[in-house]
């Protein structure tokens, strides 16, 4: 015997209530003085028995009584005897089992004959309950990530689906499958379907999620499976595919850059209009800020719109490119961006001449850049013998190019300004030095000690671009030939301190550039410079210099 809700099994605690009463209302009793009859010495005592045996009697009746009820409401099944081979967990049922899947992902609101495709999955839903018996069992299930699994009866999963909205945080149709298909596994039933509702849009069957579903399936033999396709016979729809940034996180003057892709399926029209908006100084309210048509290729996939926004304040903006069609699914529309724009960060370069410093300056605040660039970085530039007598409190980086041994003080209090949050960056040359540079008081700042110079030609390799400081490199990295940009001479590292991390590496696997957290600050070390000029007798390197 089985239960559809054994935890009402709790309600047969309930015993104790008849048996408190019984030892409650016992009444004791009364001595009286009566002649010494023998008649009624025998009538007290067969009185005294027949109220003892009713008593318990009572007793049990009450007992049975409270039992019986929390049975019923525990609704008990009463199953055959098991076998092997029958069902998912060798149980044979005398019921049925019914999944409802619903597709409720974005394409959902597709609006077709004046019904959405998730209106149109829940009334063809909804008629399949009303066929069902009201013992069935019925499992529903949707793609909200966060979703739960229910099991009920017909009039609760009806009442489920009504309440049933468009998932914005969606999984797989395969994952909801499959838990629906997993908890059909565990009902004591004989006959068990699944019935799936969806439009049949490739980004719900994907190649992941029919895998998910087959494996699901495989683990019940003799399931009933039925898709229902509630999709439009031929849908039109053009959305925003994607939408990215140039630059998240761009600083004042520099324009903002964002191009979406537009996609079109069906017989859409030739053009589309794009517009771009941004949030206004009241909450809420939007001020549009471009517009343009493009023409949607039939023979072509996704089109691509650029916009670029100029004359952002420092702060937060938010905004939306948004397509207009007229089109019958309008979740795909719009799609959001949000970007902060910060002052330019302040950079001190340390050299030990002030002509060392001009790849690395060029780099990082050209003095005449492009026509559209906007200078990022604001740099200064110091010698390595002014670096005491310097206050770098307000920058947001100290870059040591090719340093010399400095004073303890000097190490001390860079590692003080990084682990208030500030960047320190040591570009090794050969100006440093071994002994010196593995000493305690520079190790509590460098990510590594050192253990000799190498002179064994290589150049830069870097395995993967994901590291911010690399990062801008990866639209390029099939096309930088980095061969011709050889180093000929470079430190190698004895053992990284704890918590550094290899960012990048040379062509013999050796490190070239590590990092190393300290405090709220990062500290970024290249193992050989960025300061050789090409008339150098020689150099280390040819980084900056390389044709």
């Amino acid at each position: 015997m089985s239960f559809l809700t054994p935890t009402l099994l709790a309600g047969i605690a309930l015993i104790a209530v008849p048996i408190a009463l019984h030892l409650a209302m016992r009444r004791q009793p009364k001595q009286l003085t009566f002649p010494a009859l023998r008649l009624l010495k025998r009538n007290k005592r067969q009185n005294e028995t027949r109220l003892r045996l009713r008593r318990w009697i009572l007793l049990l009746m009450r007992c049975a009584a409270v039992a019986l009820l929390a049975l019923a409401l525990a609704r008990p099944v009463l199953l055959p005897p098991q076998t092997e081979g029958k069902g998912a967990a060798g149980v044979a049922g005398t019921g049925l089992a019914v999944a409802v899947v619903i597709d409720n992902g974005p394409s959902s609101e597709y609006r077709f004959g004046n019904l959405t495709r998730l209106k149109e999955a829940r009334e063809s839903a909804l008629g399949l309950l009303e066929t069902l018996p009201s013992e069935a069992v019925v499992i529903t299930a949707d793609r909200n990530r966060s979703g739960p699994i229910a099991a009920g009866d017909p009039d609760s999963a009806a009442l489920r689906l009504e309440r049933l909205a468009t998932a914005t945080a969606t999984r797989s149709l395969g994952a909801a499958v499959r838990e629906a298909v997993n908890r059909l596994a565990e009902a004591p039933v004989a006959q068990r379907v699944a019935c799936v509702f969806t439009d049949l849009s490739e980004s719900a069957w994907t190649d992941d999620s029919l895998e998910e579903a087959a494996e699901a399936l495989q683990r019940l033999p003799g399931l009933v499976l039925r898709v229902v396709d509630v999709g439009a016979q031929r849908p039109l729809n053009i959305g925003v595919a994607d939408l990215s940034l140039a630059n998240e996180s761009p600083v004042v003057g520099e324009p903002l850059r964002l191009v979406a892709s537009i996609e079109a399926t069906g017989q859409h029209p030739d053009s589309a209009a794009i517009q771009l908006w941004l949030d206004g100084n009241a909450p809420g309210q939007a001020v549009k800020r471009d517009e343009r048509r493009i023409e949607l290729d039939k023979s072509q996939g996704a089109i691509e719109a650029s916009f670029s926004l100029e004359g952002l304040e420092e702060g937060i903006h938010s905004g939306y490119v948004q397509v207009v069609a007229g089109d019958a699914l309008s979740i795909d529309d719009r799609s959001y961006f949000c970007v902060r724009v910060k002052e330019r960060p302040s950079l001190l370069l340390s050299a030990q001449r002030g002509q060392d410093a001009i790849f690395v300056r060029e780099a990082l605040s050209p003095t005449n850049p492009p026509p559209g660039v906007a200078q990022r970085f604001d740099c200064r530039v110091v010698r390595h013998d002014q670096l005491a007598r310097t206050d770098w409190g307000g920058d947001s980086a100290v870059l040591l190019l090719d340093p010399p041994p400095f004073e303890a003080r000097e190490w001390r209090r860079l590692a003080d300004y990084a682990a208030a949050g500030g960047g320190v960056g040591l570009f090794l040359g050969r100006n440093t030095r071994l002994e010196s540079f593995n000493q305690p008081v520079v190790q509590s700042v460098a990510p590594a000690k050192l253990r000799w110079t190498s002179r064994d030609e290589t150049y830069l390799r870097p395995a993967d671009y994901a590291h911010p400081a690399i990062a801008p490199l990866s639209q390029y990295a099939e096309a930088i030939p980095w061969a011709a940009f050889p180093v000929f001479k470079r430190w190698e590292l004895e053992s990284l301190n704890e918590g550094a991390l290899v960012v990048a590496q040379y062509a013999d696997t050796q490190p070239a550039i590590v990092e190393r957290e300290l405090g709220r600050g990062r500290i970024v070390m290249m193992t050989t410079p960025l300061s050789d000029r090409l008339d150098e007798t020689d150099p280390w390197n040819l980084l900056p210099t390389g044709e």
